[in-house]
């Protein structure tokens, strides 16, 4: 009970180029993003909770969206997912053409001093609708795992992996030449709108459904490869390591600890997901993706407001905190041994 019988090759670069696309157009924002929100009245801490409100709203819409793809299919909740980031571009534009207007101003000594004005809130409005339908990562992961079989699965998640940085990577030079115009930040989020568009037709044009007939598939019993478990373990040692380099002032230094962290991260996230992805029957592997991205979404959520609190506490020591954290994550994945033993999926009813 595996992949289809589609050579993957022609499956693969559909997924591949929407998990690009998708990556893409918030990385043509992100670098601007900071500067645009204290601008409409916001301050470091409205930018954290910004930034918060994707991965809070995307910690309900991805279980959700991954039972959906479960039930009707993954290409439709992936064309719902895409096309409500579609109609989050839109709000955010809208967002650029209000006029600052203040609504209140607070003065805390938590918080700091900000003024909520009408664009800010629909600012905040366009993350949520994103956060909310944001579960197209989970969903996508849920294809790959459907049309790859189990032995190329982790190379399959690498490239997942590879074409997500890619995006990344390039969204903050196009930001850098679309930026510089006369247009400001207007131009390039019209262009995360254009590259979200792109990906909509891809989906809708291009994408094949990856298992109509997932739910008549029976439970199958699935090994964990030690291949598997083994880059996990050395993504996570990596990762701790290179959080302790964040702790020095020297650039050379900070380099290192960024390609270190990227390794790590990059040889890490797939090699668990793929593990998740054989430790599902394939009934559920939308749930089960769903979840992980809902952990990852409380993980970011959890990062992004203890971690600034505790930089604002404690400096730099909070890089030795997180190299413990990530150290005791390696050690739990040490102990468990899941490499070493076979793993019988669930065979609850839905």
């Amino acid at each position: 009970m595996g992949a289809l019988n589609v050579p993957s090759r022609v499956q693969l670069l559909p997924i591949l180029t929407v998990n690009f696309v998708g990556t893409l157009g918030f990385g043509i924002v992100l670098p601007f993003l900071v500067y645009l929100v204290t601008r409409l009245g916001g301050n470091a801490v409205i930018y954290g909770v910004l930034g918060a409100t994707y991965s809070l709203f995307q910690l309900v819409g991805a279980p959700i969206l991954g039972r959906w793809s479960d039930r009707m299919g993954r290409r439709r909740i992936l064309l719902l997912s895409q096309i409500g980031t579609l109609v989050s571009w839109g709000i955010f534009l809208i967002a650029l053409a209000i006029p600052a207007r203040p609504m209140v101003t607070v003065n805390s000594a938590a918080l700091g001093v900000f003024t909520l004005t009408v664009p800010l809130v629909v600012l905040f409005l366009a993350r949520a609708l994103d956060g909310l339908t944001g579960g197209n990562v989970s969903v996508a992961n849920a294809y790959l795992a459907d049309i790859t079989p189990e032995s190329e699965r982790g190379a399959a998640f690498g490239k997942m992996s590879v074409a997500s940085n890619l995006g990344f990577i390039m969204g903050p030079a196009l930001a850098g030449v679309l930026g510089a115009t006369a247009l400001g930040e207007t131009l390039p989020v019209m262009a995360a709108f254009v590259i979200s568009v792109v990906g909509t037709v891809i989906i809708a044009v291009r994408l094949p459904e990856s298992n109509p007939c997932v739910l008549l598939q029976e439970p199958e019993s699935t090994s964990v490869a030690v291949s598997d478990r083994t880059l996990l373990l050395l993504g996570s040692a990596i990762l701790a390591v290179s959080f302790a380099f964040f702790a020095s002032i020297r650039t050379a230094t900070l380099y290192a600890g960024a390609a270190l962290l990227a390794v790590g991260n990059g040889l890490m996230w797939p090699s668990l997901l793929s593990i998740l992805s054989k430790a599902a029957r394939p009934s559920i592997q939308g749930a089960v993706q769903g979840i992980a991205g809902s952990s990852s979404a409380v993980a970011s959520i959890v990062g992004l407001l203890v971690g600034g609190v505790l930089y604002g506490l404690l400096g730099g020591l909070v890089f030795p905190i997180a190299t413990a954290v990530t150290a005791g994550v390696f050690l739990m994945a040490l102990l468990t041994g899941t490499g070493s033993r076979t793993m019988t999926t669930s065979t609850a009813h839905d």
